[in-house]
C-alpha cells in the first residue's frame, strides 16, 4: 500500500518538485496550504498558522510529514518582516506538534527544512552538523526553527532537519537572480567574491528529502549541499561560461550591497562552507556533485 506524505509549503520551489518526484515513486501526496485555490490532482488541506487551525483529517491520514513552510527572505528585513520570517517557521512546527499531540495519528517521520545560514559567516572553515548556531538573525531563526521541529521527538516521531544550501533551479530561488545580470552582459561577483557558496541542485535536495523519508537510520540534522562548494566569484564565472556570456565588470562592492539591501545582504556576502560528510555517510549519492554539470542540466 502506498504511504501518505503530507507536505506543508508544497507549492514552493522545493515542494513542487518534491511533490512531483514523490508521485513518480507512487507515494500518496497531500498538502497543507493557506490557499483554497490550489489546482492539484491530490488533496489539499487548509491550515492557518496565525489562527492555529488545521483542517480535520490532515495529520490523521499521514504516514510522514515534510514541513517546508516559511515566509520568503527576499523582502527587506524590517523588524516587522524579521518577526514574520521567524514566526512563519516556528508557528507552523508548533501547530503541527499541537495537532499531532491531540489527534489520533500514525505519523512515523517528520522532516523539517532548515538552512545552512544556521552557521553564519564562518569564512573558509568546514561546517559540520555539530557546530553551534550563529548569533545573527538567520542563525537565531534557524535555531528556533529547529528547536520547534525537535518537539516531535517527544512523540516518538523520527525527526530530521535538512540544513539546505543555495538551491540551483531555473524555476526560482537565487540562481535566476544571479544569472539575470549575466544574461544581460552585466554580471559580476558580489563583495570580494571569495565567500564560499554551498550549493545543491534542485533534484538532489528533493532526493535528500526522499532518502531521509525512506532511510530509517537517519535522524537529527543534515547539511544538504554538495561536497564541492565554490566561491561566489567561481559561481558567477561558471554561470557565465555555461551561458556563453562575457564577464567584464568589477565586483559589486559589499558596501553598496549593504547600502541597498541592509542586513539582508548577508545572504550573499556571508561565507558558509558546509561539509556533506554526514549525508554521504547515510549512503546518499549526489547526481550533480559538480557545478558545471549542474548548470548544464539546468540551462542547456
Amino acid at each position: 500500500m502506498s504511504e501518505n506524505v503530507l507536505i506543508a509549503g508544497g507549492s514552493g520551489l522545493i515542494g513542487s518538485r518534491l511533490t512531483q518526484l514523490l508521485l513518480e515513486r507512487d507515494y500518496c501526496v497531500s498538502w497543507l496550504s493557506r490557499s483554497t485555490e490550489n489546482k492539484t490532482s491530490f488533496r489539499v488541506y487548509h491550515w492557518d498558522t496565525v489562527k492555529g487551525v488545521i483542517e480535520n483529517g490532515a495529520v490523521e491520514q499521514a504516514d510522514h510529514i515534510i514541513n517546508l513552510a516559511g515566509a520568503n527572505l527576499n523582502t527587506r528585513w524590517t523588524e516587522e518582516r524579521k518577526k514574520i520570517i521567524v514566526d512563519s517557521r516556528v508557528n507552523s512546527a508548533n501547530l503541527i506538534f499541537k495537532t499531532l499531540k491531540e489527534c489520533p495519528n500514525e505519523v512515523k517521520t517528520y522532516i523539517s527544512a532548515s538552512g545552512i545560514s544556521y552557521y553564519g559567516n564562518m569564512g573558509s572553515e568546514w561546517m559540520t552538523e555539530d557546530f553551534p548556531a550563529a548569533n545573527d538573525f538567520l542563525g537565531t531563526c534557524c535555531r528556533l526553527w529547529e528547536k520547534a521541529a525537535c518537539q516531535m521527538e517527544s512523540l516518538d516521531i523520527r525527526t530530521i532537519r535538512i540544513r539546505t544550501g543555495m538551491v540551483l533551479s531555473d524555476k526560482g530561488g537565487a540562481l535566476p537572480k544571479l544569472a539575470g545580470p549575466v544574461k544581460a552582459g552585466i554580471g559580476a561577483a558580489l563583495g570580494n567574491g571569495q565567500q564560499w557558496v554551498s550549493w545543491i541542485h534542485i533534484d538532489d535536495i528533493c532526493k535528500i528529502y526522499i532518502h531521509a523519508l525512506e532511510n530509517q537510520d537517519m535522524h537529527g540534522a543534515y547539511n544538504a549541499a554538495t561536497p564541492n562548494p565554490v566561491s561566489n566569484k567561481g559561481l558567477i564565472k561558471e554561470i557565465a561560461r555555461t551561458l556563453n556570456k562575457p564577464l567584464w565588470l568589477p565586483n559589486v562592492p559589499a558596501l553598496a550591497l549593504r547600502a541597498v539591501f541592509g542586513e539582508m545582504s548577508s545572504v550573499v556576502l556571508d561565507s558558509t562552507r558546509v561539509s556533506a560528510e554526514r549525508v554521504l555517510d547515510s549512503s546518499f549519492r549526489f547526481r550533480f556533485p559538480e557545478l558545471p554539470a549542474a548548470l548544464r542540466q539546468i540551462y542547456l
